[in-house]
């Protein structure tokens, strides 16, 4: 029990304990035993500065170590649910409708293309045949 008290006492506080005696305190919980602990030579980090001081009785850290026989029966203490947060609700953008294109007209166009491309190669090809015929 003390040393798991040293222990703690040594990961919880910025305090290099180099000699110590623990007395054990008077708890009216009954839950945990608690210990004052009282040290003859003492080294406190302030600053980066070590400082030895002598003779000093800490009041703090005042200790509690769990008793091991704390859970009784194997019951467990029912843990606290945290409230989730409501999401706020992304308002939905409206999309535009886009406006049809109208295929017919397109291939009304390209057939018209196709036509005159026709004609005007029917026309060429006229021209030749008539070259071709005023030559024999």
């Amino acid at each position: 029990m003390v040393q798991k008290a040293i222990e703690y006492a040594l990961r919880s506080t910025a305090v290099t304990l180099l000699l110590g005696v623990f007395k054990p305190v008077n708890n009216d919980l009954g839950l945990t035993e608690a210990f004052k602990l009282e040290i003859t030579k003492i080294k406190v980090q302030k600053n980066g500065i070590e400082e030895i001081l002598e003779q000093k009785t800490v009041q703090k850290p005042t200790i509690t170590v769990p008793r091991l026989n704390s859970n009784k029966n194997g019951k467990k203490k029912k843990k606290r649910k945290k409230k989730k947060k409501k999401k706020k609700k992304k308002k939905k953008k409206k999309k535009k409708k886009k406006k049809k294109k109208n295929k017919n007209k397109k291939k009304k166009k390209k057939k018209k293309k196709n036509k005159n491309k026709n004609k005007n190669n029917n026309k060429k090809k006229k021209k030749k045949k008539k070259k071709k015929k005023m030559n024999s």
